[in-house]
């Protein structure tokens, strides 16, 4: 394809002319026009059969942005099928990378362009990891992170390949080999702060720093393991997903398997000698994205911020839930003492047969049940030691006072109450046979 024919399948795409123009030592064409109630700036530049593209949104477009991703593009030439980043300096500019790659759809009706086309838009040092495909890329810049390249002047967004390591029934992530491309603040702040505890959380950022987290009571605690050492001569691949760690290895991060496994961390010589060694984490579960962002962000590894002593969270219980029409949670998450109890209200009341248990930071238990009962919430403590139960049936009120003691001073007061029933466990006997269905 000419130059001429490329002008010509340019204009035909976005139906309307380009006027030429010169950026820097660039000789280019830019394209103006409203989309969405916002001024949209595309620059073309042509020349060897090759289309560099650039596009600015919602009136972000600046100049000397533009002419430092043209100065990007020719410091990497072809990219080939791998994403490449480059420095970007530019004085009052957040995003510090140039990403060049060809892009998988940039042209979605013209695939003539498509092929001869490399896209460079501005990013973050903790947004791309260079060296991945274009369409693993475009996950993250069309998928869950969101990732808006043409918006020049968007705050950066760091990120986090996420995976579960562990069953989190009825949770927002399921367990999966393959990790996948999120917002780490989200992942931190609405995933890890209310994880179960015994479930594992594995993120990894672009340079492949690889964070294993768990929940223990109000902490999170878990291994940072830093990344090896990239060797000046090779490129930086894309990190192979890690298996999954046995049930056996809490808060230990998954061992690679395969051809395709990063080497294990070399120990890195000068000040940083330790760097590559795994962390150990233990932090306040509410102060996680202020303690760990900068590791997301690119930054060195916060090593202050990694154990951290905090004060205990108040009015919080561990619960799980049974309901017939509002759902579920097998596995115990933390919950505030209004929210146990609205929980109560609003929900196990509804239906017979409803459930929950709440536990305490010492230990302490509470469980109840909505039975076809005057007053309805049958609601007891466990005697595991002893096979038993101790408790009797309660109202709506009844029930939040327990929950409030059992908050707040981490005792169950059910052994304070008046009329108690016993109520034995069936144990079956060691020598019994089950009958057959």
């Amino acid at each position: 394809m000419t130059d001429d024919e490329m002008i010509e399948a340019l204009h035909r795409a976005y139906h309307r002319e380009s006027e030429p123009a010169r950026l820097g030592d660039h000789q280019v064409r830019i394209m103006s026009f409203e989309v969405g109630g916002g001024l949209l700036t595309t620059v073309f530049r042509i020349g060897d059969g090759r289309l560099t593209l650039l596009r600015a949104a919602k009136g972000t477009y600046r100049e000397d942005v533009a002419i430092a991703l043209l100065d990007a593009v020719d410091q990497v030439g072809d990219p080939g099928r791998q994403v490449h980043t480059r420095p970007l300096t530019v004085d009052g500019f957040p995003l510090d990378r140039a990403v060049v790659l060809h892009p998988v759809d940039a042209f979605s009706r013209r695939p003539e362009l498509n092929t001869i086309t490399t896209l460079a838009a501005p990013a973050h040092r903790g947004e791309v990891r260079p060296g991945e495909s274009p369409e693993a890329f475009a996950l993250v810049t069309g998928g869950v992170l969101n990732l808006r390249l043409a918006e020049w002047s968007r705050s950066p967004t760091p990120r986090a390949d996420t995976r579960l390591l562990d069953e989190w029934p009825g949770g927002p992530l399921d367990v999966s080999d393959q990790a996948h491309p999120m917002s780490a603040e989200s992942q931190l702040t609405g995933v890890a702060q209310g994880i179960p505890a015994g479930v594992r959380l594995e993120l990894t950022d672009v340079r492949g720093h690889r964070l294993v987290l768990t929940r223990s009571w109000d902490r999170l605690t878990g291994t940072l393991l830093p990344a090896a050492p990239a060797s000046p001569a090779t490129p930086t691949a894309p990190a192979a997903p890690a298996a999954p760690a046995g049930p056996d290895a809490p808060g230990t991060p998954a061992t690679p398997a395969g051809p395709d496994a990063p080497a294990t961390p070399a120990t890195p010589a000068g000040p940083d000698a330790t760097a590559a060694a795994p962390l150990p984490v233990d932090i306040p579960r509410q102060e996680v994205w202020p303690l760990l962002a900068p590791i997301f962000a690119g930054d060195p590894i916060p090593h202050a911020n990694l154990v951290v002593p905090g004060s205990p969270e108040e009015d919080i219980l561990e619960m799980t839930y049974q309901t017939a029409d509002c759902g579920h949670a097998e596995r115990p998450f933390l919950a505030t003492l209004e929210s146990c109890a609205k929980r109560i209200k609003n929900h196990i009341v509804r239906t017979p047969g409803n459930w929950a248990v709440f536990r305490s930071r010492s230990g302490a238990t509470v469980q109840l049940a909505h039975e076809d009962h005057d007053p309805p919430l049958w609601l007891e403590t466990p005697y595991p030691e002893q096979n038993l139960s101790r408790g009797r049936h309660v109202t709506v009120d009844e029930a939040t006072r327990i929950l409030t003691v059992l908050c707040r001073e981490e005792r169950s007061p059910v052994p304070d109450l008046a009329d108690l029933q016993t109520v034995p466990w069936l144990v079956p006997s060691s020598d019994s046979t089950p009958a057959e269905g």
